[in-house]
């Protein structure tokens, strides 16, 4: 395998089976799609397992970090992309966007942002979604993803920016993302989302 296209995921029930499919569609022998799921349940698990012979799947329940970690360790290719998560749909476009890679930034780590506005009745909606890819040999050298719930994305750039490995671009991969939830999480959810946030930025 030359890519390995590294995803963590837990219960996104209204877009798992859409997002891998926007990317099984779209690759061939060359990669190989590593998937940590921390114990999803339900429709999103049914998923996950109905597809489990076109990826390598891992039941784990972990912080994004750890996952894409384990991901990484599962994974055998000599180039990692990963932050392709599953509450995202994404264009046909990911093999051109790795041309670009290997002509202009083979090496280093690189960013794809998409950045967009939405506009619906009385809102203006913008988003942003990411892609990253890195030699496999140099995100073992910047010492792979530290166990974070969140950021832990932003803390590997860092590393790799303070190496002079970095380089970002905007590249428009992502079709669409998610729909805002209905639901309101419970105040107790909500004050332990904020405290791990504020923890992990403190880690960094």
């Amino acid at each position: 395998m030359k890519y390995s296209i590294c995803i963590t995921h837990k219960n996104n029930h209204s877009t798992v089976e859409r997002s891998l499919l926007s990317l099984l569609h779209q690759i061939d022998d060359s990669f190989e799609i590593v998937l940590v799921d921390s114990e999803s349940e339900g429709y999103a698990k049914w998923v996950l397992d109905h597809y489990k012979d076109r990826h390598k799947l891992i039941t784990q329940e972990c912080s994004r970090g750890r996952g894409r970690q384990i991901a990484f360790e599962n994974s055998t290719g000599d180039y990692i992309i990963t932050n392709l998560d599953m509450d995202d749909y994404f264009k046909d476009s990911l093999k051109e966007l790795l041309k670009l890679y290997h002509g202009k930034a083979e090496g280093n780590l690189l960013v794809a942002l998409t950045y967009w506005e939405q506009k619906e009745p009385g809102t203006l909606q913008r988003a942003r979604s990411f892609c990253t890819i890195v030699p496999r040999n140099l995100l073992a050298e910047l010492g792979g993803f530290r166990d974070l719930q969140y950021a832990e994305d932003w803390d590997l750039w860092c590393r790799a920016a303070k190496a002079r490995k970095y380089g970002w671009l905007f590249y428009p991969l992502v079709l669409r993302q998610r729909a805002p939830s209905i639901f309101i999480d419970p105040f107790f959810t909500r004050l332990k989302s904020s405290y791990t946030m504020q923890r992990d930025g403190i880690r960094i």
